[in-house]
């Protein structure tokens, strides 16, 4: 479907209290500054009442990666339908093209429209970015998937390091909670070698990043 483009990318939503069109009437009536890393998806049922995501979640995503932002903002309450899907598919991919970022209200999505990119964000996404480069290593008998890397206790702790310091970041927190979950859920007693095994392999990539991940920790 087509989308409203105004620096910060608006998905459209169908009531009178969609957030996008709120969020840009508010930027320009108050003649503020506007940066163009965000796709703003969701929309009000009532004004008091918290953002809501009535769109098909992977529709919302695929349409807010063809305008190459590198965040896209989904309501918290949305965070529900991510996991369920992700659960379903095992499709961590959707995570990456777009990083998800919640908000909670009117308010937060103004602050997001009208301020830069908060530095925690930043890195969170440097670090984010580079557990994904596992799977694309030169040497493929070294790759892993995003379903073995989410389960992996090292880049578990990674994704934790990136929550602490940007709690907001909704694909870190996806992750983790897959991985967790399909840790304690799906993998059979026999295989803590093949686990020790993978952790063995992934270890010299992340230390390789061990100072940014220290900053992302510090900030």
């Amino acid at each position: 479907t087509p989308a409203e483009t105004l620096q910060v990318t608006a998905l459209p939503t169908g009531l009178p209290g969609k957030l996008p069109a709120l969020v840009l009437l508010d930027t320009a009536l108050n003649k503020r500054e506007i940066h163009g890393q965000f796709v703003l998806s969701g929309e009000l049922e009532t004004w008091d009442s918290s953002p809501v995501l009535k769109e098909d979640l992977l529709g919302v995503i695929q349409a807010a990666a063809k305008f190459e932002r590198p965040y896209l903002l989904i309501p918290e309450s949305a965070y529900g339908q991510v996991i369920e899907y992700i659960k379903s598919t095992q499709n961590l991919g959707i995570l990456f093209p777009v990083e998800l970022i919640s908000y909670s209200s009117l308010d937060e999505a103004l602050s997001f429209a009208n301020e830069p990119v908060p530095v925690e964000l930043r890195q969170g996404s440097e670090a984010f970015h580079l557990i994904e480069k596992v799977t694309t290593r030169e040497e493929v008998s070294l790759r892993m998937s995003l379903v073995d890397l989410a389960r992996n206790s090292k880049v578990q702790e990674r994704l934790k390091s990136i929550l602490e310091s940007y709690p907001r970041h909704l694909s870190a927190r996806a992750m983790l909670e897959f991985g967790t979950m399909s840790s304690t859920v799906n993998s059979p007693p026999s295989s803590t070698n093949l686990l020790q095994a993978i952790d063995d392999a992934i270890a010299p990539f992340l230390e390789m990043d061990d100072d940014l991940f220290s900053r992302i920790e510090l900030e």
